[in-house]
């Protein structure tokens, strides 16, 4: 996965949290995992607050075909982390996610969604 080349769209849905003690591993780290989490989370509410044109409602309900993520730093308890979305323009049912602490890229990742919104079937040749 290479890092975003272009800058974060001025149009982006923008969240701003704060890393809490739950998130974190053993080092005290926000786990890698968390960082997903933060933006299915940021996702499902711009889905529900029609921040995208593509993605209404549940999210939920819409099927994850291929998910792409580069860590690109850290974050501990306590930081305050601003989560970006938008839409790719090269790519249908594509989210783009930058998670920032400060100036500092920390996370980005692309989910893509099936277009049909449901997942696709794989019918057995047998």
């Amino acid at each position: 996965v290479q890092p975003f080349t272009k800058p974060i769209p001025s149009t982006a849905f923008k969240i701003t949290l704060v890393a809490v003690r739950s998130d974190t591993d053993r080092l005290l780290h926000v786990n890698n995992a968390q960082y997903l989490r933060y933006c299915l989370d940021h996702a499902a509410q711009g889905a529900t607050t029609s921040a995208y044109a593509t993605f209404k409602g549940d999210l939920g309900s819409y099927k994850l075909k291929k998910v792409a993520a580069l860590f690109q730093g850290q974050a501990r308890e306590g930081d305050s982390l601003d989560v970006f979305s938008w839409e790719d323009e090269m790519k249908n049912n594509t989210l783009k996610f930058q998670i920032k602490r400060g100036e500092q890229r920390i996370f980005q990742c692309t989910i893509e969604f099936y277009a049909d919104g449901r997942e696709q079937k794989l019918q057995s040749m047998l």
